[in-house]
């Protein structure tokens, strides 16, 4: 199936993720500025807010300290002590995968829960608490 036959499963203006199991990074890099990913080599994608990540991994576009690839994103400012704000920390999420030379990206999502709920959906594992666990995708009350 090619991009053309496949359907958007969410979209913004940083991720395209399609129903050919791809997902599409915009802003990447130049001169080709978007990156395309098999969804069956996405290892994890963390919410950045989960990690301690410090102001130097964090970059408005490149690699930082702790070799995360971020695609160009100018409002991921780090001039304060402590890196972005934790609004930009909340929207953004750290992808590992085994493509590439980059295998850590970080990324800006507009609605990081809608989609981190249609790409689990997906088959791809989201991490969902500082633990690395991935709770069940049904919680059980009473417990």
């Amino acid at each position: 199936m090619s991009h053309d036959d496949s359907e958007i499963a969410y979209s913004d203006n940083w991720l395209t993720l399609r129903t050919d199991n791809t997902l599409m990074i915009h802003h990447y890099y130049m001169p080709s500025p978007t990156r395309t990913l098999n969804l069956s080599h996405i290892k994890s994608i963390t919410p950045v807010s989960l990690l301690n990540l410090n102001r130097w991994e964090f970059k408005e576009w490149g690699a930082g300290y702790s070799f995360i690839f971020w695609p160009m994103d100018w409002s991921r400012k780090t001039y304060t002590w402590n890196g972005p704000s934790q609004e930009k920390r909340e929207h953004s999420l750290l992808i590992k995968t085994s493509e590439g030379v980059w295998r850590k990206i970080g990324v800006t999502c507009e609605d990081p829960e809608r989609f981190l709920r249609i790409i689990e959906k997906m088959g791809v594992k989201v991490i969902r608490d500082v633990n690395g666990d991935v709770p069940p995708p049904t919680s059980s009350e009473g417990n």
